[in-house]
């Protein structure tokens, strides 16, 4: 299989942290709390990063 495209290397490091608040979002969906209380539905925010209250 032909390479096309390699990403660069820091690209890695950047999906490790968007995925970090995606999980708590996605378990604040499930777990009563001030998350959920705040931003009504956390699992539609975790599904959708460009959304992100931040």
């Amino acid at each position: 299989m032909i390479q096309v495209w390699s990403p660069p290397p820091w690209t890695r490091w950047v999906a490790i942290v968007l995925m970090l608040p995606a999980f708590i979002f996605l378990v604040a969906a499930y777990v009563p709390g001030r998350i959920k209380a705040t931003i009504k539905h956390p699992f539609l925010v975790a599904l959708r990063p460009g959304r992100w209250p931040i």
